[in-house]
């Protein structure tokens, strides 16, 4: 079950900030990649990269304190997942 709310919530974060417009064959690709290619431990390290680079809003920083230095560390992670 938990291993579900993951990926659910993996999906839904990257797949909310694109518009219509930019949704198409890469964003499938993308998440299909995800689905595929990543072990639950992976998932969780993507949970925290969403979540980190979320704290850094204006509108929620102040309920999460993620330094530059750890968000550029989650973000380096979480694009060397999917990486041909």
């Amino acid at each position: 079950m938990k291993a579900l709310f993951v990926k659910l919530a993996l999906g839904a974060a990257l797949l909310a900030p694109a518009s219509p417009a930019l949704a198409g064959a890469f964003t499938d690709e993308l998440t299909q990649c995800l689905v595929r290619s990543t072990s639950l431990d992976d998932q969780q390290q993507l949970v925290i990269w969403v979540f980190s680079a979320m704290a850094k809003s204006p509108t929620v920083k102040q309920f999460a304190n993620i330094s530059e230095v750890q968000l550029l560390n989650n973000t380096k992670h979480a694009a060397s997942l999917c990486s041909a």
